[in-house]
């Protein structure tokens, strides 16, 4: 277990039950925990330097996220990546996140502004050094979340962000197999061209949802490779 799951601090603010929860969905997310791994509440609780029961509520919050299988009296486990939740999150985001941009399209805030400002130049910054600490899907999902705060959807944003997370799970198992360089640049330039149309009404290159789909599926080009090469990782079609 502790070869798959590296030591986070536990925030000043953050509840037990929270800690858990945080690194324990991080590590899933980013394939530490790779679907199928056993979960042992002991052994996890141990690791974490906390109790049975922050573990408990954090696998059963994770268990409504559907990334961890729970059964009464069997062993819990890190759940596969689903092939129909992956398609639920593309279709979620391709349906919202063209109705943010049109939401906010002149009307961005100072403060939401300048976070972004900030975050498009860290993914430059991350684009020239190369990416040496795989930070780019972490900006990259702040810049997202960044639109749904501007447009006050505070809210959706938290239920959106759980409803897509097999379709991250997905991004970065393309992102540690393949040489996301190229994919990393071009999201980037289209990152800068929705900033222009929320900050200062900057026309757009195409229609705001086509260019959301093409932004958010670009990864699929490795799907059958992945599929292929981690066959044991996923379930549906």
């Amino acid at each position: 277990m502790e070869a798959a799951i590296r030591h986070y601090d536990r925030r000043v603010d953050e509840s037990y039950g929270e800690y858990a929860y945080r690194v324990l969905r991080d590590r899933i997310m980013k394939l530490d925990l790779i679907p199928g791994t056993p979960l042992n509440e002991s052994e996890l609780a141990d690791y974490l330097e906390v109790s049975r029961t922050p573990v408990h509520e954090a696998l059963a919050k994770l268990r409504d996220e559907n990334l961890v299988d729970i059964q009464p009296r069997k062993e819990s486990r890190v759940s596969k990546i689903d092939l129909v939740l992956v398609n639920d999150g593309i279709f979620i985001r391709g349906c919202v996140e063209p109705e943010l941009i049109q939401t906010v399209q002149g009307n961005l805030s100072a403060p939401i502004m300048q976070r972004m400002l900030r975050n498009i130049n860290q993914q430059r910054r991350i684009l020239l050094d190369g990416d040496p600490y795989n930070e780019y899907n972490e900006v990259d999902d702040e810049f997202h979340m960044l639109l749904y705060l501007a447009a006050n959807r505070e809210y959706t944003y938290m239920q959106v962000h759980k409803m897509i997370a097999h379709f991250d799970r997905i991004r970065y198992l393309a992102r540690s197999a393949n040489d996301f360089s190229e994919i990393d640049r071009r999201s980037y330039e289209e990152h800068r061209e929705i900033f222009g149309a929320v900050a200062y009404r900057a026309e757009l290159s195409t229609d705001a949802r086509s260019l959301i789909r093409g932004h958010i599926t670009r990864f699929q080009m490795h799907m059958y490779e992945l599929m292929a090469s981690y066959e044991d990782y996923f379930v549906g079609n």
